[in-house]
């Protein structure tokens, strides 16, 4: 639904998939939370830039 709404490189996609993937970590799911943490990444190095605190 985020993704509808603010399209698919808005930071806060960005920071809505890092906070999925905590969950995931945070009960042991490793396997899907290291592709959400990767693609928050991505999402925030490209609307962000690698410098940024964000990121």
């Amino acid at each position: 639904m985020t993704k509808l709404l603010l399209g698919d490189n808005h930071p806060s996609v960005a920071t809505f998939l890092n906070n999925l993937a905590y969950l995931y970590n945070s009960q042991g799911r490793y396997t899907e939370a290291e592709p959400l943490y990767l693609e928050a990444i991505n999402i925030a190095t490209q609307a962000l830039g690698e410098n940024h605190p964000h990121t």
